[in-house]
């Protein structure tokens, strides 16, 4: 059935992709407060920036996921 519709799977990609990248950038920040990040891991943002920055992700991300998944 999915295989009829490419539209749809390009859509359930792009919307498994945006959580996939809130997902890492979580786990990134959790690792960050931890100390566990590798030490040629780029340290650009404090691990409390990192942290508020996945934050914004994460509830971005949940938005467009619940938001495209009823409309397709």
């Amino acid at each position: 059935m999915l295989d009829e519709r490419p539209v749809l799977l390009l859509r359930l990609g792009e919307l498994l992709a945006c959580a996939e990248g809130a997902d890492s950038l979580a786990h990134r920040a959790a690792a960050a407060i931890s100390g566990a990040l590798p030490p040629k891991a780029d340290s650009r943002f404090e691990p409390a920036d990192l942290s508020a920055i996945s934050r914004v992700f994460a509830r971005d991300a949940a938005q467009k996921v619940a938001e495209e998944g009823l409309r397709w």
